[in-house]
This record gives structure tokens, C-alpha cells and sequence, in this order.
């Protein structure tokens, strides 16, 4: 099956839409078999774009992502430290650079998890062509 995307056009309008900083916008896409719905906000001064799959989002879709496989194909992952830099940083002055990673605890450990949200059109699209293979624009 050959992969269909939004043209360069298309993209831009999208990018104008959900990235203008005084207008709320509400766009639609249809992605492999899901409706998806990116609504754009302000929160903390900032633009977001939040993702609705099918008109939903559900708790449970995130705290078990391997049961829902549409998951990682839509929403981004985060990933974080599991130490702080101040913590890492105290423990290579105590333990030396050497030992520090070879002492019991490993400071270097990271978790991920996904959110809702997108903080950019370009972040949104670079996820959604490398994961699916159809994306089209549904204009109401």
C-alpha cells in the first residue's frame, strides 16, 4: 500500500491554522482508520495543539499504550530523566567520573510516557508521516 500524505500547500494551511496565536482553531484528519481531531490552545503563553482520536481521549489509552497500538502512531512521547541534573551532578562529584557510572545506581536512567498534546505542526507531522500511511484533510 503506498503512503498518501497532505500536499506542501495543504501542510502550510494547517500550520497557519493551528499555530496563529490569537485564534482557536478545530481541524480534522482522517489517519488510517481514525477520525483525528487537533484542537489549538494557549496554555502558559504558549500554542498547543491537543489530539482527539475518534473524540476521545482516554486515560486508560496512556497508562497501557502497548494494549492500544494506535497510540505511539498519534500522540508523542516523552522522554525524561529519571535523576534530576542537580542529583547527577552531585553524585559525579561524590562518587568521581569514573565510578559514577558503575555505582550501584544508575543515574543516567530515563522513562518515557505520551501526552496529548503537540507543541508544534512540524513535531505533528514529522510522527504522523513516519508512522502511517494515509493522512487526509477532512474540510467541513
Amino acid at each position: 500500500m503506498a503512503k498518501t500524505t497532505l500536499t506542501k500547500a495543504e501542510w502550510a494551511e494547517v500550520k497557519a491554522k493551528l499555530e496563529h496565536p490569537l485564534v482557536i482553531s478545530f481541524l480534522k484528519f482522517k489517519i488510517d482508520d481514525h477520525i483525528v481531531s487537533a484542537e489549538s490552545h494557549i496554555y502558559n503563553r504558549r500554542v498547543i495543539i491537543n489530539i482527539y482520536v475518534d473524540g476521545w481521549q482516554r486515560g486508560e489509552w496512556f497508562t497501557k499504550p502497548n494494549e492500544f497500538v494506535f497510540v505511539p502512531r498519534l500522540y508523542p512521547t516523552i522522554e525524561k530523566f529519571l535523576f534530576s541534573k542537580k542529583i547527577r551532578d552531585n553524585a559525579k562529584k561524590a562518587y568521581g567520573v569514573r565510578r559514577y557510572k558503575t555505582h550501584g545506581q544508575d543515574y543516567e536512567q530515563k522513562y518515557h510516557f505520551h501526552t496529548t498534546c503537540f507543541k508544534s505542526v512540524a513535531s505533528m507531522k514529522r510522527l504522523w508521516e513516519s508512522n502511517n500511511d494515509s493522512i487526509q484533510l477532512i474540510k467541513e
